[in-house]
């Protein structure tokens, strides 16, 4: 991100762009509910569980949206979506 936008996380004008933005947008707001039901119950393993699949997601969304073709192309509405997806996922996780 330094790289890119001078190490500030950017702010999107839009919120998603495909099924993919989505799907990750909704796996990072229901995160960390699923983790602090799952402690309450005391069940760590599910609690894991649900931060190993954020991180599942993330991975498969980095690979899809390959960020390093979207600032070759100059496309930096995307990227800046993108990267503020990631950002809030590593926030979450």
């Amino acid at each position: 991100m330094q790289k890119y936008f001078s190490g500030i996380v950017p702010e999107s004008e839009i919120n998603a762009i495909d099924g993919l933005d989505k799907e990750i947008m909704l796996k990072i707001s229901e995160t960390p509910i699923k983790v602090s039901d799952s402690i309450d119950l005391i069940d760590f393993t599910k609690a894991l569980s649900s931060i190993w699949e954020l991180i599942s997601i993330s991975n498969v969304y980095i690979e899809k949206k390959s960020p390093w073709v979207l600032a070759k192309n100059n496309n930096t509405s995307e990227l800046k979506v993108v990267f503020a997806n990631l950002y809030e996922a590593l926030r979450v996780i």
